[in-house]
C-alpha cells in the first residue's frame, strides 16, 4: 500500500521522480556540508570565506524548505487526480 493507498501501476509510477529528486537533494545538502566543514577547518578568516559558508547555509535551509513544500504540493496534486480517476471510474 503507498500514501494515499493506492496500489497498482499509478503507486509504482508515482516514485521514480521522487528518487532522483531525493538524490540531488542529498547532493546538494552533501555540497554545502563538506563547503562548510572545509573552511571551518581549512580556510581562513575572509570576507570570501564567509560569505561562502553563509550561502551555503542559505541554499541548505531552501533546499530543505523546497523539499519539504514541493512534498506537500505534489502529494496534494496527486490526492486530487486520485480522487478525479475514482469519481469517473464510478458508475
Amino acid at each position: 500500500m503507498s500514501i494515499l493507498g493506492m496500489t497498482g501501476s499509478v503507486a509504482r509510477n508515482f516514485g521514480g521522480a521522487w528518487t532522483h529528486r531525493r538524490r540531488i537533494i542529498y547532493g546538494t545538502l552533501v555540497f554545502c556540508a563538506f563547503c562548510i566543514i572545509y573552511l571551518l577547518f581549512h580556510g581562513s578568516d575572509t570576507r570570501l570565506n564567509e560569505t561562502i559558508v553563509s550561502s551555503a547555509f542559505l541554499l541548505a535551509g531552501g533546499v530543505i524548505g523546497s523539499y519539504v513544500f514541493g512534498a506537500v504540493w505534489d502529494d496534494k496534486i496527486w490526492s486530487f487526480q486520485v480522487q478525479a480517476k475514482q469519481k469517473r471510474v464510478k458508475p
